[in-house]
């Protein structure tokens, strides 16, 4: 198991590996394809949520005035 980190590029580079392993499961065994077919959109989804979030966090802090 990884170490916890804050590290936001770090962070992005694992939900990265996880969606990509999640998609060859879906397209190489059919048991994970029965199962994650119905799920498909809300992966997509999810994943795009989660890309606006790494930018967001991404972004330098604005001066508080």
């Amino acid at each position: 198991m990884s170490s916890l980190t804050l590290n936001v590029k770090e962070l992005r580079e694992r939900w990265m590996k996880l969606y990509v392993n999640i998609h060859m499961l879906r397209s190489r065994d059919p048991r994970a394809m029965a199962v994650l077919e119905p799920f498909k959109l809300r992966i997509s989804e999810f994943n795009e949520e989660m890309m606006a979030f790494f930018d967001k966090l991404e972004e330098p802090l604005e001066a508080e005035d």
